[in-house]
Parts: C-alpha cells; structure tokens; sequence
C-alpha cells in the first residue's frame, strides 16, 4: 500500500483521538497561537518522517517516532495504536 501524507496526517488525527490528546496542534487564544500540550502531529525534513508531540506551552515538541519513509512511519504509528489499545484492556 502507497502511503500518502494525507493519510498519515488521518492517522495521526485519530491516533489524537483515541488516546485523548487534541486534534489540533495550536488554538488561538487571546488573539495569539497556544500550543496544545500532548498534541501528536507529523513533522517532515531531509527525507524523513517524524512522529512529534508538543511537550511545552512554548510549543517545545519531543520525538516519538521515526521513519526513513511515509510507509514506515505509518507502521510505527500502527504498531503504538495496537500497543495503546492492548494496554488499555
């Protein structure tokens, strides 16, 4: 299966969903951009895919998963969804 960025991003969306963290990665606040602590999003450079998740109000982010390619990274984003909902029964 060819993987898409888009469908990465829908993973990603409902990876957000399921383990409750928000779906989108600032809101304006204030009239100012709050980053949204705990929120997962792809981030993209030099070829590789990444898995990142804001860690600070700063909008600090932590790695969580890599990926040499797009099919890669949705494998990993799979796998953590399996583990996510196994952990939870």
């Amino acid at each position: 299966m060819r993987v898409s960025e888009s469908l990465l991003v829908k993973a990603i969306d409902h990876l957000n969903k399921v383990t409750g963290k928000p779906v989108d990665t600032y809101k304006r606040e204030d009239g100012r951009c709050v980053a949204q602590i705990g929120n997962y999003h792809l981030w993209s450079g030099n070829g590789s895919y990444s898995l990142y998740q804001i860690a600070t109000e700063g909008g600090g982010v932590q790695d969580i998963l890599w990926g040499k390619t797009k099919n890669e990274l949705y494998g990993k984003i799979d796998a953590f969804l399996k583990g996510f909902r196994e952990g939870q029964k």
